[in-house]
């Protein structure tokens, strides 16, 4: 697996994000934020704080995952991944990124992956052909991959 900044637990992430952009009383935030989650739960019949990937974490032990994260995420904070990579109990990698949570994703980071998910199953020269796009990450034709291969 490789997990691009996953969150800890739904509650935790929207604790985070309303601490960070509301300028408000901590109780405020929380009784918002319950405000929400009883909403949701009237609608879609799920209890979304229930929801909390660090919980399943504990007791995965044999997919191996590879958990990248920013200092500078936003959205899903840098110590909330670090906290699901230790209670992981598969084998695990940890890939610092650069950038907030929604910018694009470095090509040599992306390579990093790669090389790191070759050298995890014995294949480390599995991506040595890939090379670094020509063009921005971010290129909106749909039909081109990111990498080029120079045997195409």
């Amino acid at each position: 697996m490789v997990l691009d900044s996953p969150f800890s637990s739904v509650l935790d992430m929207i604790q985070d994000v309303s601490t960070a952009y509301l300028n408000l009383p901590d109780f405020m935030i929380k009784m918002a934020v319950n405000m929400v989650l009883d909403s949701c739960k009237d609608r879609i019949g799920y209890d979304l704080s229930n929801l909390k990937p660090i919980d399943a974490a504990k007791n995965i032990r044999k997919v191996p995952a590879l958990f990248a994260s920013s200092k500078d995420d936003e959205l899903v904070l840098y110590t909330r991944v670090k906290s699901i990579y230790q209670e992981y109990k598969g084998p695990k990698f940890f890939h610092t990124i650069k950038g907030s949570h929604v910018c694009p994703r470095d090509p040599d980071e992306i390579l990093a992956i790669f090389q790191c998910i070759a050298e995890h199953c014995n294949q480390a020269n599995a991506f040595k052909w890939l090379k670094k796009p020509s063009y921005p990450i971010t290129d909106p034709r749909p039909d081109v991959n990111i990498f080029r291969s120079e045997y195409s």
